[in-house]
This record gives C-alpha cells, sequence and structure tokens, in this order.
C-alpha cells in the first residue's frame, strides 16, 4: 500500500477503532461466545484488545488463530462462520478511504 494512500486510519489521524472494527470485534465475539462460552467472550476481548492498539491487519490475525484454535476440529461451517465474521477487522486494515468496491470483492475473494 502506498504511504500517501488515504486510508480509514489515515483519515481518522488517529489510531481508534473504525465502525468496521467494532463489527468484526462483535461478530467474532458472538461468534466464538455463543459456541464456545466464556473462552470465546475473552477471546473476543483479546480480539478488541489488538485492534485497539495497533494498525494494520494483526487484529484479524488473532482473530483467525481464534477460529482456527476453537473450530478446526468442529464443523466447516462453523469455521467459515468465524472467517466471515472476521472479514470487517480485514477490510478496515486494508480499504482504502472512501472505500473502494473493487478493493473489498477482491480482498473477499482472496
Amino acid at each position: 500500500m502506498n504511504q500517501s494512500e488515504r486510508t480509514i486510519r489515515t483519515v481518522l489521524d488517529a489510531n481508534e477503532l473504525t465502525p468496521m472494527d467494532v463489527v468484526g470485534v462483535l461478530c467474532i465475539t458472538l461468534v466464538a461466545g455463543l459456541t464456545s462460552g466464556l473462552w470465546g467472550v475473552a477471546a473476543g476481548v483479546l480480539v478488541l484488545a489488538v485492534a485497539a492498539a495497533t494498525t494494520g491487519p494483526l487484529a484479524f490475525v488473532v482473530a483467525q488463530l481464534t477460529a482456527v484454535s476453537f473450530f478446526g476440529d468442529t464443523s466447516l461451517v462453523a469455521l467459515g462462520g468465524a472467517q466471515l465474521a472476521a472479514f470487517p477487522l480485514l477490510a478496515s486494515a486494508a480499504c482504502a478511504w472512501p472505500p473502494d468496491r473493487s478493493r473489498l470483492v477482491r480482498l473477499a475473494a482472496g
């Protein structure tokens, strides 16, 4: 990504949670909490802490590790749901501002 490219975080001029971050954290916490109980909620709090403290895709990586650790030995439907729940975190880290629809489609396909 170009340093001069305007991302959501550079437009906000801060490392604060974006609306996409909030949606991603809520979705992954909901999915993990409903299926894994308190450990899932704890994982959602961890993802929230990482999303609030860092820039870039690190929160998405933590959410993916959470999904694989909780749902790796269960059905592909649960794992796929957790992967989709974490997508807003990746979109928030990689999306330019204003959001570019073709970039989001390529990101989702990847």
